[in-house]
């Protein structure tokens, strides 16, 4: 039994993974597309993190193969723009810099290589600036009985481009923050973040313009950190360091979005959620997700375009979706390449193109194929005509 389920498993990732593929190499890089994309790969990866781990190894193979052809530099923009917001958002930090950096080089290896000339004296010691800077405040903070964890990393090529080219700066030595540290503390206290933020800036130079604060006025979708720049952590290492400060919470939030923070809430009453909750918790939840992945149907037009239909849709919804004119005059589809019936249901990722003439063909028995009530609308008025 026990065999029979982990195959059915490994049969559905395959099938997701050549569905993802499809949408990352027919979609063109429309605003529209990619915000549809977005929203599908977030519902597909909400319950299952771990799927899209294994996608990301897929898809660095894939690319490593043969870096700039043109399908490869198609895949190399849509993960930047799509999937490198989902790794940061799931907590993939290994996975996402490692692609952004290769897909980075894929789609503008000029700007690459000059960022990379740039960072070359500090990436070589990366390594052991991160590793002294978190001994260094590891120690000054649990000195000072602040029970927290610290993470340090480099920010990665691409990172790096953006914030570039977000403030007009030239070189990236101009920017301040080529190094990140995330101080999160064990308790759920958001006074202590601003204990522990004073105590840094009273012992350390602060950046006064780089300070933020998105726990008294969080981010509109509900982040909540400190931010601050600061100098001369350790007298090694001349350049600023950027230092984020929040609760184990904020962090949970920051990583996982709205299911930590309605626990946040919650553990505001109570100290831990009982078993009972977590229950019904995890069961709304799987709800949801099954739910929005049943409401979401993505197909595609030769010309990349992402066509969004409800479950059960057929090809004269999608022409219809298309143009009036253009269901009005259907004949037949051609679906992944095959002539089908113009009544065929569709599957996601399914390239669709209308075969059409001159005559109308729109037939009242069609209505009966037909899942939207605007497509159901417009046969019967093209019938009557």
């Amino acid at each position: 039994m026990q065999g029979r389920l982990r195959k059915k498993k490994a049969e559905n990732i395959h099938e997701n993974f050549r569905t993802w593929m499809r949408f990352l190499t027919l979609t063109n890089n429309a605003p529209k597309n990619r915000e549809m994309l977005s929203e599908y790969f977030l519902v597909q990866c909400t319950s299952s993190p771990e799927v899209l781990q294994t996608f990301l190894n897929v898809l660095h193979k894939t690319l490593e193969r043969e870096q700039r052809t043109k399908i490869n530099i198609r895949l190399a923009t849509l993960y930047l723009h799509i999937l490198s917001p989902l790794c940061e958002r799931f907590g993939l930090f290994a996975e996402k810099t490692l692609l952004d950096s290769l897909c980075f080089f894929i789609v503008s290896p000029g700007e690459y290589r000059t960022v990379e000339r740039y960072l070359t004296t500090y990436q070589r010691k990366s390594h052991d600036v991160i590793r002294t800077i978190r001994t260094v405040l590891d120690t000054l903070l649990k000195k000072r009985g602040h029970a927290c964890e610290i993470q340090g990393r480099y920010k990665s090529l691409y990172s790096i481009y953006g914030k570039l080219q977000r403030k007009g700066h030239e070189s990236p030595l101009a920017l301040r923050d080529i190094f990140a540290f995330r101080i999160i503390l064990k308790n759920n206290n958001a006074e202590e973040c601003f204990d522990v933020l004073n105590l840094l800036h009273d012992l350390f130079q602060p950046v006064a313009e780089c300070f933020k604060d998105y726990i008294t006025i969080p981010k509109a979708n509900g982040y909540q950190s400190l931010h601050t720049v600061l100098s001369g952590i350790t007298p090694a290492f001349d350049l600023p360091v950027e230092i984020q400060i929040r609760s184990r919470a904020m962090h949970e939030f920051a990583e996982e979005g709205f299911a930590s923070h309605w626990v946040y809430a919650r553990a505001k009453e109570m100290r831990i959620l009982t078993e009972k909750e977590r229950k019904i918790l995890s069961h709304f939840l799987f709800l949801s997700e099954h739910a929005q992945q049943e409401q979401m149907l993505l197909c595609l037009s030769p010309d990349g375009d992402i066509v969004k239909l409800p479950p059960g849709a057929t090809a004269i919804d999608f022409a219809y979706q298309i143009h009036t004119k253009l269901g009005d005059r259907a004949r037949a589809a051609r679906i992944n390449g095959r002539l089908r019936d113009i009544r065929a249901p569709l599957k996601n990722a399914d390239c669709v193109a209308i075969v059409s003439d001159v005559a109308k063909h729109g037939r009242s028995d069609w209505i009966a194929h037909a899942s939207l009530s605007s497509t159901r609308k417009k046969i019967y008025e093209n019938s009557r005509r």
